[in-house]
């Protein structure tokens, strides 16, 4: 019988899962050797494949070398060799209009946005040869199924049936984040550990302090806010971001990110900050208006405003042009300064 529309009950299991999956795509695990093995071979036999050699990795740079001595010939496995079928499974199912209900509610999309910013840095990381970065978008692992495997799961979970979904979701339950298949020989590893932050609704890739992205054989990319900063000794030792290094970064987002690894204060105690403005907010709490000039005829502006509840203090950019407290205030909340009278700020 064709599902048409999902009831209450459906749909309240359709964030279950998706957290489910996202959970596990992001959860590093140590892999099972013996149960990594049944499960590619399972992936093989669905390609029509002979089981392979398997090797277990930590992360891309002990792969990489697990596969120099190997040579880098082509992958074996198709992408659509999952994931057409299921669909076309689907479909036959359920009603696009169920379908589209699911796809309006659940968390439609890949679980984190680390695997394009990983790809890239392969490209520039040292230790890695690049000959790899063609390859390892093979499109079997948690990294790039997860998302969408939690479709299919969740319809499953509600009574559809998929000739192949029980061996596909064994092979992801089994840990391979990501990994090389080519026909004599599997290379496959984990998750990472992630460390992110919501900001603005989004979950950006962020740490101030270590990696926002790493393994144990070593490899790691720092962000900040979910800009990457290529230079991850700035991170692990902020001692060595000095005034001059920050000037000179052209790039405006990564300038920021630096910012806010050395923190505002030390960085305002760089600048020698001239106050332009300083005032209290209706809630009797002090604020000023800082100006820092920075060279090449640039000049920036902060609000330095204080919590009324754990008295921490919080900097704001506001426009290069603003004079007053008030209407740096008001621009942040988007409006002009003589329509702004707050009876609470928030």
């Amino acid at each position: 019988m064709l599902i048409e529309r999902l009831t209450a009950e459906q749909v309240d299991l359709i964030p279950v899962v998706c957290d489910q999956w996202q959970e596990r795509a992001e959860s590093p695990v140590r892999l099972d050797s013996c149960e990594v093995r049944r499960c590619v071979d399972w992936l093989y036999a669905r390609g029509g494949l002979g089981a392979p050699r398997v090797a277990c990795a930590a992360g891309p740079l002990e792969a990489e070398c697990a596969l120099k001595p190997e040579g880098f010939g082509p992958e074996a496995l198709k992408r659509e060799l999952i994931r057409p079928s299921l669909g076309s499974q689907l479909h036959r199912q359920a009603a696009f209009s169920a379908v589209t209900q699911f796809r309006s509610l659940g968390q439609y999309g890949p679980p984190i946005r680390a695997q394009d910013e990983i790809y890239e840095a392969r490209v520039r990381m040292p230790g890695l040869s690049g000959q790899l970065n063609g390859f390892w978008r093979c499109h079997f692992g948690l990294a790039d199924c997860a998302w969408w495997t939690a479709e299919y799961d969740y319809w499953a979970r509600i009574g559809l049936t998929f000739e192949g979904l029980d061996g596909w979701c064994d092979f992801l339950r089994c840990g391979i984040w990501d990994g090389y298949y080519r026909t004599d020989l599997a290379v496959v590893f984990p998750a990472p550990t992630v460390r992110w932050e919501l900001r603005d609704g989004e979950r950006r890739l962020h740490s101030t302090t270590e990696p926002a992205i790493e393994w144990p054989d070593g490899f790691r990319l720092y962000f900040v806010s979910g800009v990457w900063v290529e230079d991850g000794d700035l991170i692990e030792d902020p001692a060595r971001i000095t005034l001059k290094r920050i000037l000179r970064e052209k790039n405006a987002e990564i300038r920021q990110a630096l910012i806010r690894v050395v923190g505002p204060e030390r960085f305002l105690g760089m600048t020698r900050a001239e106050v332009v403005d300083e005032d209290t907010d209706r809630a009797g709490m002090p604020r000023r208006l800082l100006r820092l000039v920075v060279g090449r005829g640039e000049q920036w502006c902060i609000l330095e405003v204080e919590c009324p509840s754990k008295h921490d203090k919080h900097y704001l950019w506001v426009p290069p042009h603003s004079q007053r407290c008030s209407q740096a205030v008001a621009w942040t909340f988007g409006f002009e300064v003589a329509d702004y009278l707050p009876l609470v700020e928030t």
